[in-house]
């Protein structure tokens, strides 16, 4: 069967996949557990697997090189890597809440340029 588009395929996919694992996997689980699954979690993975424009697989990369870059490609020691993490994501809280007073390298989506408070406010 031909696929319109590569988010189309993706669905059916997705779909599938969540039909054999509910044959196979969930066919044993409780009724309200797989009741749940059904109406929650289900179309929430459906919507951020496979129904999700806005993500590639490049922004995970982007994200990886970010953390190499700032660990110096160096292997670290877990708590230094915490805290490196918790850094990188201070930083990246920092520079949304800039975005948010027109500041900084980020800015909001004409959609959200309602949100946008002055730095007083912000304060």
């Amino acid at each position: 069967m031909p696929f319109s588009t590569a988010t189309d395929y993706d669905v059916i996919a997705f779909d599938d996949k969540v039909k054999h694992t509910c044959n196979d996997v969930l066919s044993d689980c409780p009724p309200a557990m797989l009741q749940y699954f059904d109406n929650c979690v289900h179309s929430l993975l459906r919507d951020v697997v496979a129904g999700h424009r806005g993500w590639a697989n490049n922004s995970c990369e982007s994200v990886n090189d970010v953390i190499k870059q700032y660990t110096q490609w160096r292997q670290q020691q877990l708590p230094d890597l915490i805290n490196k993490l918790q850094d990188l994501v201070r930083s990246q809280y920092t520079e949304a809440d800039r975005s948010l007073c027109g500041r900084g390298d980020l800015q909001l989506l004409p959609a959200y340029a309602k949100h946008r408070v002055t730095v007083d406010a912000w304060k």
